[in-house]
């Protein structure tokens, strides 16, 4: 039985394998009646590491490390799947801090969409999925809704695990855009823990 357990240590002190995620999600951006901006960052895990509200100099706290490889981004008409539209893959690296910003074009105006971010290294895959709809023409009249946010400070957040509740609540509202004007997380520290990774994914911003 001992010889058995000590054959097994060797595999359990192995490191996890690799993988790539958008830990950081996707941003909507920019969106007007025939266009939209997608931003992301490919990164080494899903979640952040070190969650730990105690920062240290040595060891950050909430890190989400990058990762080199390649994005790229597929959108289709939310009622027409069929006309799915694939951008280049672009690659990404230390030098673009593992992100990658694109400009979709040629939309149709108030249109829902549905998108997919991408991301491949060797043999590693990622996804990311989320929605967005675009303006109506500039001589049309529609009434719409948005919310609005100054800066969100991480540590206050109000549901530890989760992060602000604030997110969760503007979704409720199902708003056409979401205008920040205080400050955005880095990409490398706390986005998607401050719960702001769910509300962008399906709520175009101005940032």
């Amino acid at each position: 039985m001992l010889t058995a357990l000590f054959s097994l240590l060797p595999l359990l002190a192995q490191d996890p394998a690799p993988t790539i995620a958008h830990g950081d999600g996707v941003k909507i951006g920019e969106v007007t009646a025939t266009s939209a901006v997608l931003w992301t960052r490919l990164t080494a895990h899903a979640d952040a590491l070190d969650r730990v509200d105690d920062w240290n100099a040595d060891r950050p706290h909430w890190r989400m490390p990058g990762a080199v490889g390649e994005v790229r981004f597929v959108c289709w008409p939310a009622a027409h799947p069929d006309q799915r539209r694939e951008t280049a893959w672009c690659a990404v690296d230390a030098d673009s801090d593992f992100c990658h910003q694109q400009r979709l074009e040629e939309l149709s105006p108030a249109t829902r969409y549905e998108f997919e971010a991408q991301g491949r290294h060797d043999a590693l895959r990622s996804t990311f999925a989320g929605s967005f709809t675009t303006a109506p023409t500039a001589a049309a009249e529609a009434a719409l809704t948005f919310v609005v946010s100054t800066c969100q400070d991480f540590p206050r957040r109000d549901d530890k695990a989760r992060g602000h509740r604030i997110y969760r609540s503007m979704l409720t509202v199902d708003p056409a855009f979401f205008l920040q004007t205080g400050d955005t997380p880095t990409p490398a520290s706390r986005t998607k823990a401050g719960g702001c990774a769910s509300c962008w994914r399906r709520c175009p911003g101005w940032w």
